[in-house]
């Protein structure tokens, strides 16, 4: 039996920049006035949004995924990252990329799942470029407050022995957090 997912790759093309927070609002949350800490802040707040995204299984931000796919038998294809907004464009990679249409495929939002409809003829790679991620307003309230507090718990590390998310954190991100089989 031949193993699938060997034959499938993922690649993050491009992330998006996206502001969950103001520079100043996060500062006010740590009470920090002082300005000699800013860049160590920028860190801890992208260190504290990737841990949130690795926790939950969400894009939070935005990211255009490149999938490629050298099965010539798949069918059906479960897209790693979620939540998916868009499929941008799906392609058999030729002597020139030759454009799936829309008669070919169907995708599954919800669940993340692209249908090849009917059996392709292709020697190369099939590539899906995608868009995965939440917007700004879409972010829970109770994840944006799960970061806001990791980054105060990283911010003073040095107080605390705590490694990893703190029990706190991790109660606020539970509910959002998807499971993987």
């Amino acid at each position: 039996m031949e193993n699938i997912n060997q034959k499938i790759s993922y690649h993050i093309v491009e992330t998006k920049p996206q502001k969950l927070f103001e520079f100043q609002e996060v500062k006010d949350y740590l009470r920090v006035v002082q300005s000699h800490d800013d860049k160590l802040i920028v860190n801890i707040i992208s260190a504290a949004i990737s841990a949130a995204e690795n926790f939950t299984g969400f894009s939070l931000c935005p990211k255009v995924i490149k999938l490629t796919c050298s099965n010539h038998k798949i069918v059906e294809i479960i897209l790693k990252y979620r939540p998916l907004l868009e499929i941008l464009k799906i392609y058999i990679l030729e002597n020139s990329p030759h454009q799936l249409t829309n008669e070919q495929y169907s995708v599954d939002i919800e669940r993340g799942i692209l249908f090849i409809k009917t059996p392709l003829q292709f020697q190369n790679d099939l590539v899906v470029e995608y868009l995965v991620g939440l917007y700004e307003e879409d972010v829970p309230k109770a994840i944006k407050q799960g970061i806001l507090l990791h980054i105060a718990e990283m911010y003073d590390r040095e107080q605390s022995v705590r490694e990893g998310l703190s029990y706190e954190v991790k109660n606020l991100y539970l509910p959002y957090r998807r499971i993987k089989i």
